[in-house]
Protein backbone atom coordinates (compact mmCIF):
# COMPACT_ATOMS: atom_id res chain seq x y z
CA UNK A 1 0.00 0.00 0.00
CA UNK A 2 1.38 3.58 -0.65
CA UNK A 3 3.15 5.49 1.87
CA UNK A 4 0.49 8.56 2.04
CA UNK A 5 -2.12 6.03 3.08
CA UNK A 6 0.14 5.60 6.29
CA UNK A 7 0.66 9.26 6.81
CA UNK A 8 -2.21 9.87 8.45
CA UNK A 9 -1.06 12.92 10.54
CA UNK A 10 -0.53 14.74 7.07
CA UNK A 11 -3.78 13.37 5.98
CA UNK A 12 -5.34 14.50 9.08
CA UNK A 13 -3.68 18.21 8.61
CA UNK A 14 -4.38 18.88 4.79
CA UNK A 15 -8.38 17.63 5.47
CA UNK A 16 -8.78 19.40 8.44
CA UNK A 17 -9.94 22.83 7.63
CA UNK A 18 -9.04 24.81 11.06
CA UNK A 19 -5.06 23.26 10.83
CA UNK A 20 -2.46 24.86 9.34
CA UNK A 21 -0.58 23.17 6.67
CA UNK A 22 2.99 22.73 5.88
CA UNK A 23 3.76 20.23 3.44
CA UNK A 24 2.24 18.42 0.68
CA UNK A 25 2.53 14.80 1.16
CA UNK A 26 6.06 12.95 0.02
CA UNK A 27 3.97 11.48 -2.40
CA UNK A 28 2.07 14.12 -4.25
CA UNK A 29 5.72 14.87 -5.46
CA UNK A 30 7.02 11.44 -6.00
CA UNK A 31 4.03 11.01 -8.82
CA UNK A 32 4.53 14.23 -10.67
CA UNK A 33 8.36 13.81 -10.06
CA UNK A 34 9.04 11.19 -13.28
CA UNK A 35 7.21 13.01 -15.15
CA UNK A 36 8.52 15.91 -14.92
CA UNK A 37 12.01 14.14 -14.93
CA UNK A 38 10.95 12.63 -18.37
CA UNK A 39 10.62 16.16 -19.81
CA UNK A 40 13.56 17.37 -18.19
CA UNK A 41 11.61 20.13 -16.06
CA UNK A 42 12.29 21.05 -12.13
CA UNK A 43 9.26 20.02 -10.21
CA UNK A 44 8.08 23.78 -8.90
CA UNK A 45 7.17 24.96 -5.93
CA UNK A 46 3.57 23.13 -4.41
CA UNK A 47 1.68 24.65 -1.44
CA UNK A 48 -1.27 22.59 0.50
CA UNK A 49 -4.80 24.01 0.23
CA UNK A 50 -7.16 23.33 2.93
CA UNK A 51 -10.58 22.45 0.90
CA UNK A 52 -12.37 25.12 2.45
CA UNK A 53 -9.62 27.88 1.51
CA UNK A 54 -9.68 26.85 -1.77
CA UNK A 55 -11.79 29.38 -3.98
CA UNK A 56 -14.70 28.37 -7.00
CA UNK A 57 -14.88 27.23 -9.07
CA UNK A 58 -11.87 24.73 -7.86
CA UNK A 59 -13.48 24.25 -4.76
CA UNK A 60 -16.68 22.52 -6.36
CA UNK A 61 -14.46 20.94 -8.88
CA UNK A 62 -11.69 19.56 -6.44
CA UNK A 63 -13.41 18.78 -2.57
CA UNK A 64 -15.68 15.81 -2.83
CA UNK A 65 -15.80 12.46 -2.72
CA UNK A 66 -16.26 11.49 -6.63
CA UNK A 67 -14.20 10.80 -9.38
CA UNK A 68 -13.05 13.91 -11.58
CA UNK A 69 -14.27 12.52 -15.03
CA UNK A 70 -18.01 12.78 -14.25
CA UNK A 71 -17.23 15.90 -12.66
CA UNK A 72 -15.75 17.48 -15.22
CA UNK A 73 -18.54 15.85 -17.36
CA UNK A 74 -21.01 18.16 -15.77
CA UNK A 75 -19.14 20.93 -15.37
CA UNK A 76 -18.65 21.69 -18.87
CA UNK A 77 -21.30 19.86 -20.15
CA UNK A 78 -19.68 18.00 -22.74
CA UNK A 79 -17.93 14.10 -22.80
CA UNK A 80 -14.15 14.39 -21.96
CA UNK A 81 -11.24 12.71 -23.93
CA UNK A 82 -7.94 11.39 -23.19
CA UNK A 83 -4.76 12.23 -24.79
CA UNK A 84 -2.09 10.20 -23.31
CA UNK A 85 1.19 12.26 -23.23
CA UNK A 86 3.89 9.65 -21.83
CA UNK A 87 2.78 5.90 -20.48
CA UNK A 88 4.48 2.99 -18.80
CA UNK A 89 3.61 -0.72 -18.31
CA UNK A 90 4.57 -3.49 -15.77
CA UNK A 91 2.92 -6.56 -15.81
CA UNK A 92 0.46 -5.19 -13.44
CA UNK A 93 0.42 -1.78 -13.64
CA UNK A 94 0.26 1.18 -16.05
CA UNK A 95 1.27 4.96 -15.30
CA UNK A 96 0.68 7.46 -17.68
CA UNK A 97 0.94 11.27 -17.95
CA UNK A 98 -2.60 12.78 -19.94
CA UNK A 99 -4.24 15.55 -20.91
CA UNK A 100 -7.79 15.75 -20.37
CA UNK A 101 -10.34 17.65 -23.15
CA UNK A 102 -13.56 18.19 -24.00
CA UNK A 103 -15.05 16.33 -26.99
CA UNK A 104 -16.90 19.11 -28.57
CA UNK A 105 -14.43 21.95 -28.49
CA UNK A 106 -11.05 20.25 -27.47
CA UNK A 107 -10.96 22.45 -24.72
CA UNK A 108 -8.20 21.37 -22.39
CA UNK A 109 -9.47 20.92 -18.65
CA UNK A 110 -6.92 18.89 -16.75
CA UNK A 111 -3.30 17.66 -16.17
CA UNK A 112 -3.12 14.54 -14.58
CA UNK A 113 -0.07 11.72 -13.71
CA UNK A 114 -1.87 8.27 -12.84
CA UNK A 115 -0.98 4.93 -11.69
CA UNK A 116 -3.69 2.50 -12.35
CA UNK A 117 -3.52 -0.92 -10.62
CA UNK A 118 -4.58 -3.52 -13.41
CA UNK A 119 -5.12 -6.40 -11.16
CA UNK A 120 -8.46 -4.89 -9.30
CA UNK A 121 -10.10 -4.65 -12.58
CA UNK A 122 -11.98 -7.30 -14.92
CA UNK A 123 -10.72 -7.96 -18.61
CA UNK A 124 -12.92 -5.28 -20.34
CA UNK A 125 -11.91 -2.36 -18.32
CA UNK A 126 -8.09 -3.66 -18.50
CA UNK A 127 -8.45 -3.89 -22.33
CA UNK A 128 -10.02 0.10 -22.17
CA UNK A 129 -7.18 1.71 -20.04
CA UNK A 130 -4.38 -0.13 -22.17
CA UNK A 131 -6.14 1.51 -25.32
CA UNK A 132 -6.11 4.85 -23.56
CA UNK A 133 -8.73 6.46 -25.51
CA UNK A 134 -11.45 7.11 -22.46
CA UNK A 135 -10.68 8.76 -18.96
CA UNK A 136 -10.35 6.35 -16.27
CA UNK A 137 -13.92 7.19 -15.00
CA UNK A 138 -15.60 6.72 -17.71
CA UNK A 139 -14.44 2.95 -18.23
CA UNK A 140 -15.65 2.63 -14.79
CA UNK A 141 -18.50 3.42 -15.24
CA UNK A 142 -18.88 1.95 -18.24
CA UNK A 143 -17.86 -1.21 -16.76
CA UNK A 144 -19.85 -0.84 -14.00
CA UNK A 145 -16.86 -1.21 -11.66
CA UNK A 146 -17.26 -0.34 -8.24
CA UNK A 147 -14.98 1.59 -6.10
CA UNK A 148 -14.41 4.47 -3.78
CA UNK A 149 -13.33 7.70 -4.30
CA UNK A 150 -10.88 9.13 -1.33
CA UNK A 151 -9.11 12.34 -2.15
CA UNK A 152 -6.03 12.91 0.05
CA UNK A 153 -5.07 16.33 -0.03
CA UNK A 154 -5.34 19.71 -2.17
CA UNK A 155 -2.70 22.22 -3.15
CA UNK A 156 -1.73 24.51 -5.89
CA UNK A 157 1.56 24.76 -8.01
CA UNK A 158 3.83 27.20 -9.23
CA UNK A 159 4.06 28.21 -12.73
CA UNK A 160 4.77 25.47 -15.19
CA UNK A 161 5.84 26.38 -19.05
CA UNK A 162 4.57 23.23 -20.32
CA UNK A 163 1.55 22.79 -18.32
CA UNK A 164 0.44 26.57 -19.17
CA UNK A 165 0.79 25.41 -22.90
CA UNK A 166 -0.93 22.42 -22.42
CA UNK A 167 -3.43 23.89 -20.55
CA UNK A 168 -3.73 26.75 -22.75
CA UNK A 169 -3.09 29.11 -18.96
CA UNK A 170 -2.29 32.31 -18.39
CA UNK A 171 1.61 32.45 -17.40
CA UNK A 172 0.52 34.09 -14.32
CA UNK A 173 -2.36 31.39 -13.97
CA UNK A 174 -2.42 29.40 -10.43
CA UNK A 175 -3.15 25.82 -11.32
CA UNK A 176 -4.60 23.96 -8.05
CA UNK A 177 -5.00 20.40 -8.03
CA UNK A 178 -5.57 17.23 -5.88
CA UNK A 179 -4.48 13.97 -4.92
CA UNK A 180 -6.81 11.29 -4.89
CA UNK A 181 -6.79 7.22 -4.50
CA UNK A 182 -9.72 5.12 -5.89
CA UNK A 183 -10.39 2.00 -3.96
CA UNK A 184 -12.51 -0.93 -4.25
CA UNK A 185 -15.34 -2.00 -1.90
CA UNK A 186 -12.58 -4.49 -0.18
CA UNK A 187 -9.98 -1.53 0.27
CA UNK A 188 -7.55 -2.68 -2.01
CA UNK A 189 -6.51 0.34 -4.46
CA UNK A 190 -7.23 0.90 -8.08
CA UNK A 191 -5.64 3.95 -8.99
CA UNK A 192 -3.39 7.09 -7.27
CA UNK A 193 -3.77 10.23 -9.23
CA UNK A 194 -2.63 13.63 -9.47
CA UNK A 195 -5.40 16.05 -10.89
CA UNK A 196 -4.54 19.29 -11.67
CA UNK A 197 -6.75 21.68 -13.80
CA UNK A 198 -6.95 24.73 -15.72
CA UNK A 199 -6.16 27.76 -14.26
CA UNK A 200 -8.34 29.62 -17.26
CA UNK A 201 -11.28 32.34 -16.49
CA UNK A 202 -14.37 30.37 -16.01
CA UNK A 203 -17.73 31.22 -16.59
CA UNK A 204 -19.82 30.95 -13.28
CA UNK A 205 -21.06 27.99 -13.97
CA UNK A 206 -20.54 26.15 -10.05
Amino acid sequence: MSSFYRNTEMHGMLREQSARPTSVPTSVEGLLLEAFERRGVVLPPMEPVLPGSMPEPFQSLLVHDSDMTSTLQRFYRDRLRLQRLSSRQTEDRIEREVLLSTELTSQPVEYGVISIHLNGLGLPAQRLIQEGRIPLGQVLEDCAVRYSSQPQGFFRIGRVAFMEELLHDAPAAVRYGRLNVLSTESGEVLAEVIEILTAREFDKRC
